[in-house]
Formats: structure tokens, C-alpha cells, sequence
């Protein structure tokens, strides 16, 4: 008996210690009372770069559950994320977690995959992204070239807030003013993919799906994205052993050992400013009346543009084309696929037509590029032995009134599942022992995005990744977080979003200015 309550009782003293050390030793003197509205990991980061700086700070959440777009659905020993399948630049998980003094590796053990995707082709062709892909000749240029974008704008495109951008470009470097003309580059990803491959169409359609990853289209994004394999390049993909939920349940940790609130169930419908003070009200999921709570300031990780209609002009609409939504199947299939990686493409027949369903005509596409997580494949423990939790997704545009996603999502989902037949692998439909569908009007309602879309505005034109919401909204003490806003989606981004947005509530509130590590050393 008292071996099996050991590691619970060193889990206390740990915790003990750990409360000890944050209350007698670090915790500032600066008090302010901080609401974070939105427990993803945006809400979670700023709540805890809130709470070092010595704030009350309580984070409430609408859902069940903190932890946002990192869930987990489970079903007869199989498991599911609900979101991202691996992140890239770990290090801005281990710079939070050593912002307060502590050290990653302690709570969380992330792995780098060695294989980040798989690509096929109808023709045959099936692309590795492994450590040899990335010296090939055309993709190390591909590399070279988004290199060359983040040093010369890593700090405006990651790091600082979008009215700061002029401060942190590269000019005051010599050695990275080259590197400028790749940043401002008009052309689009497309455009980027025919001059480094102007040979293989696969090639192209590989660096224009860095685009699609981001709900955006190749023809319209910026070819400044090259940024993005270059950062896939250079500290490559992780993952997170039972699901990529333990990185959300490990930050949920972290921020209730600090000291935050963390309340679920509860949903802001209104904001009152008072001279210095907010009144936000809150409403049980339950029903029942909307109850007052004061605070001195808020952190809202709501999607920016919902957010704005919602507590700030009710007559607000979007003023440039809304990202992409998604459409989800989580499957339980009862066998093996061996020639599956963790992380699977299978590109479209005609890119320019997909892209164009999506963002031209707003239908989803007849022929998509399909996304396929395995998750099994790295840890068998999400799945029963000999089966496999897929998870397939598309783009999708967002929820449009020709298109009734009740109806039809389970004939778009047969539809889908029945074209990996044509890539070569077994028909997966007959071995499908259960089936979950998630579609944009299901993002809709759990995210309260606009249409569902799942990134705010889409990345369009050059000046695109500088013109998303701003962290600081027009009002005092009022400021924003998350996918939406600056510097957009991915797990880093989203890390660093809530580090921005808690960095600018502090100086706006007279609080210590917070140290920020750069997600990218742009002299690296």
C-alpha cells in the first residue's frame, strides 16, 4: 500500500514545494485582477505570463473542458485529437515554461518525428519529409529562401506586436538587408513553387500546401510562407505522447500550480468599462441569469473578429476574405495500414480547382486534398492492436446557405474515405468500426468564428500577415489573443499570441514590461 501512494505523495510535495517557491520567493509585488476569457493555449499562455508578473488572474472557458482546440474524443480504446497533429518550434514551449523558473522536460516530454509527413500522389509517387528531403536540390533553395524571410522579418512576423513591425525588421543588420526583397516578394506561394520547381508539379503542390495548411490558398498567400518549411526544416516536427492534448492539460497544470483560477461552463456575453475597471458578465451553460464579475483588465482569445461584432460593434463585418473552415473525420478502422505515416497527404488532381471551390465558388471541393493523422503509428497506446485512429481532414470553405452540411455530411464523408482507394491503399470504408464528422457549422458553434472559420482572415496578398487584428484593442485594458489575431494559427503562434497579448494588458496597466525569448533567433 505504501508503494502505491508514493508517486501521488512525492505529486503533492512537488506541488507544495512548488507553491512555496512561487509565493515566499518569486511572485512580484505588482496586483491587478486579470480575466482571460478562453482556455486554449493562447488563454493559458497569457494567464500564466499574467500570473508571474504577480496578477490575480482567473481564466474562464465556455466548454467542458480548458484546453481549446487540443481535445480529445475517445471511443472503446481508441483516441482522437481534436486538433493539431505536431507542432514545430519547441522551444517556445520550453521559453514558458523557464519564464517561470522552471523546466519543460519536468512535465512534458515532447518527441521529434522522424518522418513530419507523407505525401501521394494518384500517379504512384509518395514524398518522405525526413531529414534526407530537406538537402535535395530545389527544396534546400526552398529552405535558403524562407531562411532569408526570417531573418529579415521574423521579428515583425512572430515576435512583436503588429504595430511595432517597422522596429524588428532586418534593416539595422546589414548582412540580412538582401534578405528584404524576399519579404516584400508580391507574388504569390504559386508563383514561389513554379520558380524553385518548374519541373515537378508534385514539388509545387507540396509548397503551396503550406498554404492550405494555414486556410489559405497558394494563389493568393504570400510567397513570404516559404518561412514556414524553413522553420519545419530546421527544428522539424514533435509530438507529444498520448495526444497532443497533454500539451494543453500540461499548461492547465502549470498556470492552477501558479496560482490562476481556472473555471469551465462559463460564457462572457457583455463587457461594461468603469473608468479604470471592466465589469464582464458571465452565463452558466446551464441557463439562468448572466452574473456581474470586476476586473482590472482582459485577456479575450474569442475569435477576434466574433469578438469585435460581439462587445464592441454590433454592426461589424469582415472586411477581407475569412480563412478556411474544416471538415473532420475522426474513424475507428479495424485494421493496419503499415504504409502510413503518423501525418498523410493525398494531393488533390487539380489544385487550381480546389482552390478556387474554396475560395472562388465556396463549395466544398469534389476532389480535396485529404490530411490523414495516425496517431497510433507513434503511439500504439491510442489505439487497439492491429487498428488505427485516423483522423482526415479538409479544407472547407466556411458555412454558406447553398451548402447544408446536416444533409449531407455523411455522404461528403463516404465520398472522401472512398478517393484513398484511388492512391493506391485498401478501401478503408469497410473497415470502419465507428465514425465522427465534425463540419463547419460544428466549428461555428464550438468556437463562435464567424462561418467556422478556423484562422480569422485569410492570409492573402503581401501585407497579409501584418494586417490580422491587433493584439490591443481600441479600448484600455481590453486585448486580444489567439488564431485570429497576430501572428496567427499554429501551436507556437498561438503561444505567442498570449504572450503578446499579456505583454501589452502589463505596460497599458503600469505592470513590469515582460521579457520576450524570440521563437526564432533571426541572427541564427
Amino acid at each position: 500500500m505504501r508503494n502505491r501512494n508514493r508517486p501521488q505523495r512525492i505529486s503533492s510535495l512537488r506541488e507544495a514545494a512548488s507553491w512555496v517557491w512561487w509565493h515566499l520567493l518569486m511572485r512580484p509585488a505588482f496586483r491587478s485582477r486579470i480575466l482571460v476569457i478562453g482556455a486554449g493555449l493562447a488563454g493559458l499562455a497569457a494567464a500564466i505570463r499574467l500570473r508571474q508578473s504577480g496578477c490575480e488572474v482567473t481564466l474562464v472557458e465556455r466548454n467542458d473542458a480548458p484546453g481549446g482546440k487540443l481535445r480529445a474524443l475517445e471511443w472503446e480504446g481508441f483516441r482522437w485529437d481534436t486538433g493539431p497533429s505536431q507542432f514545430t518550434l519547441p522551444q517556445v514551449l520550453g521559453n514558458l515554461w523557464e519564464s517561470v523558473g522552471r523546466k519543460l522536460k519536468d512535465d512534458l516530454a515532447p518527441q521529434r518525428l522522424p518522418v513530419t509527413c507523407r505525401y501521394w500522389w494518384r500517379d504512384g509517387t509518395r514524398i518522405d519529409e525526413d531529414a534526407g528531403f530537406w538537402q535535395q536540390p530545389g527544396v534546400d533553395a526552398v529552405v535558403r529562401h524562407g531562411r532569408g524571410v526570417c531573418q529579415a522579418g521574423a521579428g515583425a512576423l512572430l515576435h512583436r506586436p503588429i504595430e511595432e513591425w517597422r522596429d524588428h525588421l532586418a534593416w539595422r543588420r546589414p548582412a540580412c538587408l538582401p534578405h528584404l526583397v524576399k519579404l516584400a516578394d508580391p507574388r504569390p506561394l504559386s508563383s514561389a513553387a513554379a520558380r524553385f520547381f518548374p519541373r515537378s508539379p508534385h514539388l509545387q503542390q507540396w509548397l503551396g500546401w503550406f498554404a492550405g495548411r494555414a486556410g489559405a490558398s497558394p494563389y493568393h498567400a504570400p510567397s513570404s510562407m516559404t518561412m514556414l518549411p524553413f522553420l519545419r526544416a530546421e527544428f522539424g516536427g514533435w509530438y507529444v505522447a498520448g495526444g497532443m492534448q497533454a500539451v494543453a492539460a500540461a499548461l492547465v497544470r502549470l498556470a492552477r500550480q501558479l496560482g490562476v483560477v481556472v473555471e469551465t461552463r462559463l460564457e462572457a456575453v457583455r463587457f461594461e468599462a468603469n473608468n479604470d475597471a471592466w465589469t464582464v458578465f458571465l452565463r452558466s451553460r446551464e441557463g439562468g441569469p448572466s452574473s456581474p464579475r470586476r476586473c482590472d483588465g482582459i485577456v479575450c482569445t474569442m475569435d477576434a473578429l466574433a469578438a469585435t461584432r460581439r462587445f464592441l460593434d454590433p454592426g461589424f463585418q469582415p472586411q477581407r476574405p475569412l480563412s478556411a473552415s474544416g471538415f473532420v473525420i475522426q474513424a475507428a478502422i479495424g485494421r493496419d495500414y503499415p504504409e502510413l505515416a503518423h501525418d498523410n497527404v493525398f494531393f488533390s488532381q487539380d489544385f487550381h480547382a480546389e482552390f478556387a471551390d474554396l475560395f472562388g465558388r465556396l463549395v466544398p471541393p469534389d476532389n480535396p486534398t485529404l490530411q490523414v493523422t495516425v496517431s497510433s503509428k507513434t503511439d500504439p497506446s491510442l489505439a487497439p492492436a492491429g487498428c488505427g485512429n485516423w483522423l482526415v481532414f479538409v479544407n472547407a470553405p466556411p458555412l454558406q446557405p447553398k451548402f447544408d452540411w446536416t444533409f449531407r455530411a455523411q455522404r461528403y464523408a463516404d465520398r472522401i474515405l472512398g478517393q484513398l482507394a484511388e492512391f493506391g491503399l485498401e478501401d478503408p470504408r469497410p473497415h470502419v468500426r465507428w465514425m465522427k464528422t465534425t463540419t463547419p457549422a460544428d466549428f461555428a458553434a464550438r468556437y463562435l468564428s464567424p462561418g467556422g472559420a478556423l484562422h480569422g482572415y485569410a492570409t492573402h496578398g503581401l501585407r497579409a500577415p501584418l494586417q490580422r487584428p491587433a493584439i490591443a484593442s481600441p479600448l484600455p485594458g481590453l486585448v486580444f489573443a489567439g488564431a485570429a489575431t497576430h501572428p496567427g494559427p499554429g501551436i507556437p503562434q498561438a503561444l505567442l499570441s498570449g504572450q503578446l497579448a499579456a505583454r501589452a494588458l502589463l505596460r497599458q496597466r503600469g505592470g513590469p514590461d515582460l521579457e520576450l525569448a524570440a521563437a526564432w533567433d533571426a541572427q541564427a
